[in-house]
């Protein structure tokens, strides 16, 4: 697929989320608080949940914890410059630090061809389009958080998003980041693990559309598919 191509249907997949999901944030500048909400998402759960990091590869345990890390370092950056930095060096580092952190999370989602979802300030999502799968349309959901955690205040992007799905006829994929998530919430959204995925610490899930007729079923040829489908 070539960068056109990959623009055009990242573009598409913007229009067709602002137009079901008008109550969402969708992409555009917005997108800079997505990978600062997951940070904080992690470190709240790491904090609550530190066992979640046993049994895992000291390459992943390294991974939560430097996504747990990325805001709360930046905060203590930002008040550190204000107190013992000097004029202009303080004014600087406080405001230019931010910035930086938020084009570098805005640009690198959008260069992998992802599209932030957000539901105020308290959840977040981001969607990737994948190749197809066995001729389905297929996009994979990565670094889903909510604030505070466990509160249901990610409930509304998680079920308007299912819903979403099956009437396009979407399978969804993700990454549950322990086998208690992947038993729990996601399986109740509709996701099943992989097929030789079930003795993974991080089990691939999957969502097959709920009440649709396959991949050339009834809602293929409307024109909410084809404009997610846009090649």
């Amino acid at each position: 697929m070539t960068k056109d191509q990959q623009r055009q249907q990242r573009h598409a997949l913007i229009a067709a989320l602002r137009t079901h999901l008008p109550w969402a944030r969708v992409a555009g500048l917005s997108g800079w608080r997505g990978l600062p909400g997951f940070s904080l998402a992690v470190g709240w759960m790491l904090l609550r949940r530190p066992g979640m990091l046993r049994g895992g590869t000291l390459r992943q345990a390294a991974t939560d914890l430097t996504v747990a890390a990325l805001a709360p370092v930046t905060l203590v950056a930002v008040a550190l410059a204000l107190v013992l930095g000097g004029w202009p060096l303080n004014l600087l580092v406080s405001v230019g630090l931010p910035v930086v952190d938020a084009m570098v999370f805005t640009v690198s989602a959008a260069a992998r061809g992802g599209v932030w979802v957000f539901d105020g300030w308290h959840a977040g999502v981001m969607l990737t389009r994948k190749d197809p799968w066995e001729g389905w349309v297929r996009f994979e959901v990565a670094q889903y958080w909510a604030l505070p955690p466990g509160r249901g205040h990610g409930r509304r992007l998680r079920e308007e998003g299912m819903r979403l799905a099956d009437r396009l006829g979407v399978v969804l994929e993700l990454e549950a980041m322990n086998p208690g998530l992947a038993r729990g919430i996601y399986h109740r959204a509709g996701f099943e693990i992989a097929p030789g995925q079930q003795e993974h610490r991080r089990p691939r899930m999957r969502r097959v559309p709920h009440a649709h007729g396959g991949p050339s079923g009834p809602l293929a040829a409307t024109d909410d598919v084809a404009h997610v489908d846009t090649p």
